[in-house]
């Protein structure tokens, strides 16, 4: 900071400032002056409040502004642009502070004239302290500034609010009009309330044909109360969720609290009408407090299945709900299949009981399937629990992944579960137990056998797994076999935060041959080392890959030829903000390549800088798969840079043909001393080159630009 001037009159701020905020400052202040006049300019650039927000959040060309005194306040006025997605989003304020409060006469977003949201307000601290404010939304594409959610299926077009607020009370209104995927919708209603709890005593929602009427009142001071009544009359549920048009219509009441860590509660939800062209019935009443409950009906229909089911607790609970769901396509599109069930209830709360019995056949959703499923689950009366499930037929789209089969049992302490696997690419058996004790659960990975690909992957000692109270999950240094092959993990945490630390060594390259075209072979052992933390603010660490030693295949007609190689390294280097990636390919008469690449992870084009080098290809490699030629030979070499995103990288270099030479005895001429140089310049090549033809020692010479379409020949 530089301070300068006369202390009497007037003295000249400027500073630059680093880190959190790089920008600058500048003004001006008469600091012996009465009413402290003083004047002050800040700008910015590329300034980002945290950086766990998107770029699109970052305020470009940030200035504000402060100009007056104490005795008639400091106007205040600011301006700055957010690159929004599909074009920039502008900033505005314009304000004043003094002694007795500050005024917002704007504070503006605004994308064009159409699309807006505006603030506008009042503060008085003069005497204790109240507030007013506006609030008018037009049409505001608030998405396009913040993109790393999906956008709602409802649209705000626009929605206006008004809020006064006095020592601790506040009065308001609001409305809303609303685009969903059946159409437009209307919503509003006056408010009022304190820090303790809010009054919608007037609620409208009115969408086409339908409307829904009532209150809706909470507090939230000592617990949480409510007080809910509705009166619904030929809603359309499509306004909110495309699946399921219809309309119904009937009273939905609720009531009650919950305060020390107990319920109270009095609800009655009696809805009727039709869904997706079927006849459709939501009833539910329950009642109670504290361990006196009852649930009086349970009726939840449409089309031919049903939820039913009803339930009791006066000192010992009684319960049951049975499912019948012989069609359930009726519920929603690409649903396919039929679910039935049983769960009934007993016991006390210290020591409840139930069983639950669930059968499904030919479930389908969109392309997954599940032929056959079945679950049991126990709880007796000494608390031991038992289940069961079985999954057959399961197919992901065109993936046949076979039969699941999980087996569980135990009590509130002591855990085990088995999970078995049998499909066609996979099949996997697990072990695991554990012990729970004050929301701790500690256990291990017993045993586990994954076979794949020709592979078969035992683990080698059980390893410690545990899942504490406060969300940690960690796993303990483990090791797999499967023939020379291991893959060794040490102690990382999965969750929260990520830490994985593992160590391939020796994995056969063939084991890979199902997921490979089958006309290429790969021959080798692939060696890796994983280091990488996920915290919240972006990955960290390194990935190294070394599958040098190895030899590519590749089957032309019935016969198959080998490409051995020295060298093939990828070694990448993770930061939040960047990632370093080099590659390193020695294959003898495949040649050399070395590559070396910078991404930028963060925007969504994901900028991409490099260069590469190529040298030594040797040109008769290829002569086996054009049986014309009978001799083939040249040398390719050459260099360049990548430039663009990582979605259309870009690339700018030269690649050069030297010593060719092509002959045949089936072919037209020969070529001989043929020499070729390509000029990359992004999607436009650019070939120059020669070449002597027979033994009258013709010569030719050509260029061409495929990007532009021209051609020279001499």
């Amino acid at each position: 900071m530089k301070v300068e001037g006369d202390l009497l009159k007037t003295l000249r701020l400027n500073a630059d400032s680093s880190g959190y905020l790089q920008g600058q400052l500048s003004g001006q202040v008469q600091p012996l002056v009465e009413n402290l006049p003083a004047q002050v300019r800040i700008t910015a650039d590329g300034f980002k409040a945290s950086a766990d927000l998107p770029d699109t959040l970052q305020l470009d060309q940030l200035e504000l502004t402060g100009q007056g005194d104490l005795k008639s306040g400091y106007q205040l006025a600011g301006k700055a642009s957010l690159p929004a997605e599909q074009g920039p989003v502008a900033l505005l304020l314009q304000g004043k502070v003094d002694a007795k409060g500050a005024q917002i006469a704007a504070l503006d977003l605004s994308a064009n004239d159409k699309q807006h949201l505006k603030l506008s307000g009042q503060l008085d601290w003069s005497e204790g302290f109240a507030a007013e404010a506006k609030l008018a939304w037009l049409d505001f594409p608030w998405h396009r500034l913040y993109p790393l959610i999906d956008e709602p299926a409802v649209r705000v077009r626009s929605f206006d609010a008004e809020v006064a607020y006095r020592d601790g009370n506040y009065l308001g209104n609001f409305k809303g009009d609303l685009d969903g995927p059946a159409g437009a919708f209307s919503l509003s209603s006056p408010f009022s309330g304190d820090l303790t709890k809010i009054y919608l005593p007037q609620f409208k929602l009115a969408a086409g044909q339908g409307k829904a009427e009532g209150h809706l009142n909470l507090q939230f001071a000592d617990g949480i109360a409510w007080d809910t009544a509705l009166d619904l009359s030929a809603i359309n549920p499509a306004y909110w969720v495309a699946e399921l048009p219809g309309t119904l219509a009937g009273p939905l009441r609720s009531q009650g609290e919950m305060k020390n860590q107990q319920l109270k509660l009095n609800a009655n939800l009696d809805l009727k009408g039709r869904l997706r062209g079927q006849p459709a019935v939501l009833q539910a009443k329950a009642d109670g407090a504290g361990e006196q409950w009852t649930l009086g009906a349970l009726d939840i229909r449409l089309g031919d299945n049903r939820i039913n089911g009803s339930g009791s607790l006066q000192q010992k609970i009684a319960g049951q709900l049975e499912i019948k769901m012989p069609r359930l396509g009726q519920l929603w599109p690409e649903l396919r299949g039929q679910l039935n069930g049983r769960l009934d209830l007993a016991g006390t709360l210290k020591a409840p009981q139930g069983k639950l019995d669930l059968a499904g056949q030919q479930l389908a959703f969109a392309e997954n399937r599940l032929q056959n499923l079945k679950l049991d689950a126990t709880l007796d009366g000494a608390q031991k629990a038992q289940v069961d499930l079985k999954g057959s037929g399961i197919q992901l789209g065109d993936t046949q992944l076979g039969t699941l089969t999980l087996a569980g049992q135990g009590d509130i302490k002591k855990q085990k579960l088995q999970l078995d696997l049998q499909g066609p690419l996979l099949k996997l058996a697990l072990g695991l137990d554990g012990v729970l004790d004050q929301g701790n659960w500690r256990g291990r990975l017993a045993s586990g056998d994954v076979q794949t690909g020709g592979q078969d992957w035992k683990l080698q000692n059980p390893a410690r797994l545990e899942r504490l109270a406060n969300g940690t999950l960690n796993f303990g240094a483990h090791c797999w076999a499967s023939g020379d092959a291991s893959l060794c993990g040490e102690d990382q945490r999965l969750m929260p935060d990520p830490k994985l630390r593992y160590h391939l060594k020796r994995f056969p390259l063939d084991s890979l041959a199902q997921w490979l075209p089958k006309d290429f072979a790969w021959k080798g052992m692939l060696n890796a080392d994983v280091q990488l933390d996920l915290p919240a603010s972006g990955p960290q660490g390194q990935i190294m890959l070394d599958a040098s030693g190895g030899t590519l295949r590749v089957k032309e007609k019935d016969q198959w030829l080998d490409f051995p190689y020295q060298a093939l390294k990828l070694n990448t280097r993770l930061t939040p903000r960047r990632i370093d990636t080099q590659l390193q390919f020695d294959g003898g008469k495949l040649g050399e390549l070395m590559l070396q690449a910078q991404i930028n992870p963060l925007p969504k084009s994901k900028p991409l800088s490099g260069d590469f080098r190529l040298s030594g290809l040797d040109l008769s490699v290829a002569r086996p798969f054009v049986p014309m030629v009978e001799k083939l030979s040249g040398s390719l070499n050459g260099s360049g840079r990548l430039s663009g995103g990582l979605l259309a990288p870009q690339v700018n270099g030269n690649v050069q043909l030297s010593g060719g030479e092509v002959s045949g005895s089936e072919l037209p001429i020969s070529l001989e001393d043929l020499q070729l140089s390509a000029q990359i310049a992004g999607e436009s090549v650019q070939l120059n080159g020669g070449w002597k033809s027979g033994k009258a020692g013709r010569a030719a010479s050509m260029a061409t630009s495929l990007g532009a379409g021209r051609y020279w020949w001499t």
